[in-house]
């Protein structure tokens, strides 16, 4: 034990010098501190600095005050707003041209494969519809370029000119594919193109037509709709149909005055056929409809069921179906030349 003790007293004299050695720095480094700012000249001078700075501001502001009185001063901003004028004119003439730039259409569309590739088997519609006079115009319209280059361009085709038949067989039951009596006023037409998409059994009717007004509905604000433009007799409206009462005052707005309707429903699945058949079946301005309805929706259960009860194929069940809503308003329906109602 009295080992032990030894070596605490060593230890503790031990903390005690290095206690003293370290008091001993730290005030040797504060002395130093010390000398260092009194021998610091920027701590010596930091008021004359700031008097400096004020006077180089005085000295700037006096200079630009100085410029502003100078006529050269003054002649030389008024050029540089001059050229910034010209350079803002320049770059809007530069976006003008590039909206209004006619592109060349080098590049290959689909309707450049369809002519070049057109062969006996392919569907008449298709044919037909390349055939029409109209065709070379808009192929080299830049405005069509999305148009003519639709993925499924052969498809669409051939059901737009499949309703467009009917939209013809149509008009002229209503009179409209002639010339007018003199000194009769009659009304106008107005094809309302539900659901449109792009709208491809329009652009026909416009060209066939053109006196005739037509309303493209639909939802789709992306859809790129810029063929449009060369289209004037065209409107696009942005609506929900399935909005009941939105959709039915939009028609009675439309048809205002001296003006009659017929509404076009190109492949409308499912409760669109119905909504579409109800807003027709209520609309007494409404002297005409062609509705090619898309297949039987597998959530309308009942009447699935129903067809295979029957035995009979979904899509002639359906069709079926709704032409007894349209056969059991008060509309009439009539059969055209061929015997079809």
């Amino acid at each position: 034990w009295r080992f032990e003790r030894q070596i605490l007293g060593v230890a503790m004299n031990e903390a005690s010098e290095s206690t003293e050695n370290h008091e001993k720095v730290k005030d040797e480094k504060i002395a130093s501190i010390d000398e260092t700012h009194i021998q610091d000249p920027t701590i010596e001078n930091e008021g004359d600095n700031k008097k400096n700075k004020r006077n180089w501001a005085d000295k700037r502001r006096a200079r630009k005050k100085a410029a502003r009185e100078d006529p050269a001063f003054a002649l030389r901003v008024a050029k540089q707003k001059e050229a910034q004028k010209e350079r803002e004119k320049k770059k809007k003439e530069e976006e003008e041209a590039r909206n209004n730039k006619v592109i060349e259409l080098k590049t290959k569309r689909n309707i450049d494969y369809l002519l070049e590739k057109t062969h006996e088997g392919d569907h008449l519609y298709v044919k037909l519809w390349l055939d029409q006079p109209f065709v070379p115009i808009i192929r080299n319209d830049p405005n069509f370029w999305s148009f003519l280059n639709h993925k499924t361009l052969k498809k669409e085709f051939t059901e737009s000119y499949s309703v467009f038949l009917q939209l013809e067989r149509i008009i002229k039951i209503l009179g409209f594919d002639e010339k007018g009596e003199e000194g009769k006023e009659r009304p106008q037409l107005v094809l309302m193109d539900v659901c449109s998409g792009k709208g491809f059994a329009s652009a026909l009717l416009t060209h066939k037509y053109p006196s005739l007004q037509i309303k493209m509905i639909d939802n789709d604000k992306r859809m790129n709709v810029s063929h449009l433009k060369s289209l004037p007799q065209i409107e696009m409206v942005y609506m929900d149909i399935m909005r009941g009462p939105s959709f039915s005052k939009w028609i009675e707005s439309t048809l205002e005055g001296n003006k009659i309707g017929i509404m076009l429903g190109t492949h409308l699945c499912g409760q669109l056929s119905i909504s579409f058949i109800e807003n027709y079946n209520k609309q007494e301005k409404i002297k005409g409809m062609v509705l090619a309805p898309c297949c039987l929706n597998k959530k309308m259960k009942e009447l699935n069921e129903e067809a295979k009860r029957l035995n009979i194929d979904s899509y002639i069940y359906w069709s079926n179906y709704l032409f007894d809503l349209v056969s059991n308003s008060n509309k009439e329906v009539s059969k055209d030349e061929h015997g079809d109602r």
